[in-house]
């Protein structure tokens, strides 16, 4: 689990295709749904994800 954190944390989300967003979302829920503290941490990067994957959507 703690690899897969560590690396979405150095993801740059601005590179990602839009299955790579939606991917890293999903891990990002599984991993973090049972811990309020790493929801808190990875809060922003998912909303980050999340606006990638609306501007993905709209080209």
């Amino acid at each position: 689990m703690a690899y897969m954190l560590e690396y979405i944390r150095k993801l740059d989300v601005g590179k990602l295709s839009a299955n790579e967003a939606g991917q890293c979302l999903l891990y990002l829920h599984y991993l973090c749904r049972d811990n309020p503290d790493l929801q808190r941490e990875f809060q922003p990067t998912k909303e980050k994800l999340k606006e990638r994957l609306a501007e993905l959507n709209h080209l």
